[in-house]
């Protein structure tokens, strides 16, 4: 079986189970996503509006840094867990 190390992560061949836990893991991950996006506007739907309206007054280069930031927080996040 051929081993690539990037970053100490571990990549190999994948098999079907393998692939299988994978996309469970996926949409595992999505469902808790939706969970989590969802508390706001069910709490406290007024400020949730709040929050959208001073998001479209945010330029674009801060919404994108924003963003960057949250996928590298988010990326570094699954490499120490795993």
């Amino acid at each position: 079986m051929s081993q690539v190390y990037f970053f100490r992560l571990h990549i190999c061949h994948v098999d079907d189970e393998n692939r299988y836990k994978m996309w469970h893991e996926l949409a595992v991950a999505l469902c808790l996503m939706l969970v989590i996006e969802g508390i706001i506007p069910f709490i406290d739907p007024r400020r949730w509006r709040r929050m959208l309206r001073m998001l479209d007054q945010v330029n674009d280069r801060t919404v994108r840094i924003i963003g960057l930031c949250s996928m590298l927080v988010g990326t570094i996040m699954l490499v120490i867990i795993n």
